[in-house]
This record gives C-alpha cells, sequence and structure tokens, in this order.
C-alpha cells in the first residue's frame, strides 16, 4: 500500500484483500488529514473502468454537495454509520434522509442517477466501500450551482441529518426495549 498524497493510498497488488491493519491506517490517517477522511484505492489507477475505494470519514468531516453526471455510485458500510441526503433542487424540505448503520442495518445505498447528495459519518468515524463509474480523469464530482457559497445552509442539513439519526436511534432503542418486556 503506497501514501499518494495526503489521506489517499494506492493498491498496486493483482489483487487485494482489506486487512485490519488497513483499516487502522485509514482511521489513523483520517483522524490527522486536513480533510478528515482518508481513502484505499483498490482500482489500479484513475483510468480504470471501475473505481473501488475503502474509505474512512471522521463524523466532523465537511464534504460539499455534489452530484455525478452520468454516473452511479453505491456504499456499503463496514462499520460505523453514514448519512446521505438526496436532494433534488435546492435546499428542498422534502430532501430524502438515508441513514446506513452496520449494527441494525440498512448497510447498503445506490443511486443510479445524478441527484445531488451530501454524504456526513454519523458515528465517531465510519468506515465504508465505495464503487463508482470510471474513468475518474475528467470526471470529478460537481457541485450544484445553488450550493456554492451556502455553507450554512449545507451545515443546517449536516445538524438536520445528525439530530434524524438521534431519533431514530432513540425510536430504535425504545422498540427494542418495549420488545424485551
Amino acid at each position: 500500500m503506497k501514501k499518494t498524497t495526503e489521506g489517499v493510498f494506492q493498491l498496486e497488488e493483482d489483487f487485494s484483500v482489506l486487512e485490519a491493519h488497513m483499516i487502522k491506517t485509514l482511521i489513523d490517517e483520517s483522524i490527522v488529514s486536513n480533510k478528515r477522511r482518508a481513502r484505499i484505492n483498490f482500482h489500479p489507477n484513475e483510468r480504470s473502468n471501475c473505481q473501488e475505494m475503502i474509505i474512512c470519514l471522521q463524523n466532523d468531516a465537511k464534504l460539499p454537495i455534489h452530484y455525478h453526471e452520468n454516473k452511479s455510485e453505491s456504499f456499503h458500510v463496514i462499520k460505523g454509520t453514514l448519512g446521505i441526503v438526496l436532494l433534488d433542487e435546492g435546499f428542498d424540505k422534502n430532501a430524502d434522509f438515508i441513514i446506513l448503520n452496520r449494527e441494525v442495518g440498512p448497510v447498503y445505498y445506490r443511486l443510479n442517477s445524478s441527484k445531488a447528495h451530501l454524504v456526513v459519518g454519523l458515528s465517531d468515524y465510519v468506515i465504508f466501500h465505495e464503487v463508482t463509474e470510471g474513468p475518474y480523469i475528467g470526471k470529478p464530482p460537481k457541485m450544484p450551482k445553488w450550493s456554492i457559497g451556502k455553507e450554512d445552509e449545507v451545515e443546517s442539513l449536516r445538524v438536520k441529518l445528525r439530530n434524524e439519526f438521534i431519533e431514530r436511534s432513540n425510536r430504535s432503542h425504545l422498540a427494542n426495549e418495549l420488545k424485551n418486556h
């Protein structure tokens, strides 16, 4: 595993397996990274048609609202809790909130459209497998014009998603309590 830039590692073997020491490296790197995230690229290079990454996202990482033109992406949570807010146009009050959690599910999400979305770590850190279409060259994520310069509104969405997670967790805990009595 070779470190290419801050928070980014590249595997160059003919075959790859995710091992415990690699996850520990991701966690440690995400803590010291300015972006508060780290990833291991399992795909050979940016030109690969399939881009596969294992990502560690700290809960204070600030990813922008973004979208991918003519690309799908999927997340599979390995450890922790990940939130996704799906948005149509603007900071829609009817946004879809998706919460992926390794322990209680769901654990998998796939987006097959160019819908704008915000990704938020909801546990102290979350480890997840992301798969998206390549090549990456010339196709970085795009930010919707309506979200640029609106960091207060984006932060408000992050808080709303965290509150939704807390509410769902409390309901789940209460349901388990009632079920056990």
